[in-house]
């Protein structure tokens, strides 16, 4: 009967104290690493792949200001004019920027990979507002932009697991000594 009331107060000495050494937000982030590493992968097959990832940049860097506003075709199309003048967009690609039409393509491509949310279709035709995902994949791509080369991107994804297992273990750990120290504390009860 002692110890069933006591598991609260139990549960309360021992979690109440434990500080995560990294947010949620960090398991979140590799998830959708994960996923963008998986589009980059379909590349071939999915060619509007490009310009939903220069979409997603633009949402997450200085050219997206209001971040709880809608976005429509037209301002993507002219935030993208600068990626088409340097030579970013392939060229099997380039379609999905020239036209309003093939903006709107990307537009809901985003929505279906869940980075984006449509509007009201009668009201706002095509116009879509980036959600919490498609700002972290916007970061992400930011982030990761300079890892251009094989080696850095190997070393930099074998980097994000060593502290996603240093982590863990120090998390274990953690629970190893709260579990002592709750063991002392039943032992000086009991005596």
């Amino acid at each position: 009967m002692w110890a069933v009331n006591s598991l609260p107060l139990i549960t309360t000495l021992v979690f109440n104290n434990m500080d995560l050494p990294f947010s949620p937000n960090f398991f979140k982030k590799i998830d959708i690493f994960q996923q963008l590493k998986e589009y980059d992968q379909e590349l071939s097959e999915k060619r509007t792949w490009v310009v939903e990832k220069l979409i997603l940049e633009w949402a997450a860097g200085p050219g997206h200001q209001h971040i709880g506003e809608h976005v429509s075709p037209d301002i993507i199309k002219q935030a993208l004019i600068p990626s088409v003048n340097a030579n970013r967009i392939p060229t099997e690609s380039i379609t999905y920027v020239a036209t309003i039409e093939g903006v709107s393509q990307a537009l809901k491509s985003l929505v279906v990979r869940g980075y984006a949310d449509p509007l009201d279709q009668q009201i706002y035709p095509n116009h879509v507002r980036f959600n919490n995902s498609g700002l972290v994949a916007g970061k992400i791509i930011l982030e990761t932009s300079n890892l251009t080369k094989i080696g850095k991107y190997i070393l930099w994804a074998r980097l994000w697991w060593v502290v996603a297992i240093a982590g863990i273990v120090v998390l274990l750990v953690e629970a190893f000594f709260q579990l002592g120290s709750l063991f002392t504390w039943v032992r000086g009860i009991i005596k």
